[in-house]
C-alpha cells in the first residue's frame, strides 16, 4: 500500500486530498503504474476534477527534484460505483464539468475518468472475478434488479 494522502498550496492555505486506496504495479522491481480506486456509493458531479487532482498529485511527485531522474510510470485512477438505485449521472470528463468558450476547446485536455457501474455490469463481466468482490458485484447487481439478495454457490 502507498501512501493515499496528499497536499497542495492553493494561494495560503495547504488542502489535503485523500485517496481510497493508492498501490503501485510493479514488475522485476520496476514501478510499472501507479493504481488508484476510488469507492463511490453516490454519483459526484466534481469526480473528473477530483481524479485529475488526485493523478496530478502523484505526477507531480515523479516530476520533483529527488525523483527527477527516476524512471516514470503512468498513474490510473478506476472510480468503482457502488450505487445501486440508479446509473451515474454526471460527467464522466472535464469538459462536462467546466464551461469552455468554444475558441478554447481544442486547446482544453479533457481528462476522462474510468468509471465501473458495478451494480450494471453484464454477467459475463461478473464472472471474471474470482475473489470476494465477486460476491460484493452479484450484491450490487441482485439488489438492484431484485430489489433482494440470494447468495449464489461459487
Amino acid at each position: 500500500d502507498l501512501p493515499t494522502s496528499s497536499s497542495k498550496k492553493i494561494g495560503k492555505k495547504i488542502n489535503y486530498q485523500d485517496r481510497d486506496v493508492a498501490k503501485y504495479w510493479q514488475g522485476n522491481k520496476i514501478n510499472v503504474a501507479m493504481l488508484g480506486l476510488e469507492n463511490q456509493t453516490d454519483p459526484d458531479k466534481l469526480m473528473p476534477l477530483r481524479v485529475i487532482s488526485y493523478d496530478g498529485a502523484e505526477y507531480g511527485w515523479q516530476s520533483s527534484r529527488k525523483n527527477r531522474d527516476k524512471p516514470k510510470y503512468p498513474v490510473i485512477t478506476l472510480v468503482l460505483y457502488m450505487g445501486h438505485e440508479g446509473r451515474w449521472n454526471y460527467p464522466k470528463n472535464i469538459m462536462g464539468v467546466v464551461d469552455v468558450d468554444e475558441r478554447l476547446k481544442p486547446y482544453v485536455n479533457d481528462y476522462r475518468i474510468n468509471l465501473f457501474e458495478l451494480a450494471y455490469l453484464p454477467e459475463e463481466k461478473r464472472k471474471l472475478f474470482k475473489s470476494d468482490f465477486r460476491v460484493v458485484v452479484d450484491y450490487l447487481y441482485q439488489v438492484r434488479k431484485n430489489n433482494k439478495y440470494e447468495p449464489e454457490m461459487y
